[in-house]
């Protein structure tokens, strides 16, 4: 399945967000390199970078979620997530 397929596949105004997100990820990191696969038995986008997991977007039953690896976010969003995590 491709990206765009997935997202064919999302329900209602959520398409529209996942969509954006999608883009969101692409124009901030164009590096990566996004498919579908399962992520805890969830399918998903995942995004890749030199074969390495850096983001998971997948639209569930309540929610949309996504998924970061802290260490490829922005000094700033680094910052914010430090301070929480022990």
């Amino acid at each position: 399945m491709t990206v765009p397929e997935y997202l064919a596949e999302v329900e209602g105004s959520r398409r529209e967000t996942m969509a954006a997100m999608h883009g969101l990820i692409l124009k901030t990191n164009p590096r990566v390199v996004p498919g579908v696969g399962k992520m805890m038995a969830k399918k998903m986008v995942i995004y890749k970078l030199g074969g390495f997991f850096t983001y998971g977007l997948a639209s569930l039953k309540g929610h949309i979620t996504l998924h970061a690896m802290p260490m490829y976010c922005t000094p700033t969003i680094r910052a914010k997530y430090t301070k929480l995590l022990p």
